[in-house]
């Protein structure tokens, strides 16, 4: 016996509907109770809060208007003694 399989026979049986449909009677499902999956999942985001956020770019504003007028910064140490002395501390 020779067995062949005809593309186009497939192609014109697909595209008509099922003239009837088959379903089984007596086929049990069984369903299988599991516990799902839990995960457990972190991420990290960082960031200023908008009123900080604010205050430094107020901050890098002031220090670049001061940079134009040709005044240098204090060096960081200088100003630290100076806010100290401004919050009277020693």
């Amino acid at each position: 016996m020779l067995l062949s399989i005809d593309p186009e026979k497939i192609r014109e049986q697909l595209a008509t509907p099922p003239a009837y449909t088959v379903t089984v009677g007596n086929l049990e499902i069984q369903t299988v109770k599991y516990e799902p999956v839990s995960a457990h999942v972190y991420s990290t985001a960082t960031g200023l809060p908008i009123d900080m956020e604010n205050a430094r770019r107020r901050l890098v504003l002031l220090r670049q208007r001061l940079i134009a007028t040709g005044v240098n910064p204090l060096p960081e140490a200088e100003l630290e003694r100076t806010i100290d002395e401004t919050r009277g501390r020693s």
